[in-house]
């Protein structure tokens, strides 16, 4: 997945982690899990460190 591109899609600034730990919050650590079994990374927003939500990533993929 192309982080510049998938930044522009979101509006925001997307880093990536392998580290579920990262993450507050049970909602949070379940969204990286499977983000990290799906994708093989987590992906995030820079500016609050909230993983992004998997229907936003499927949609991305879909375009």
């Amino acid at each position: 997945m192309n982080l510049k591109k998938l930044s522009k899609w979101l509006g925001q600034k997307v880093l990536t982690t392998t580290d579920p730990d990262i993450f507050s919050g049970s909602y949070d650590k379940t969204i990286a899990k499977v983000q990290l079994d799906e994708f093989g990374k987590i992906y995030y927003y820079a500016n609050t460190l909230d993983p992004i939500e998997l229907e936003d990533l499927y949609s991305f993929l879909e375009n």
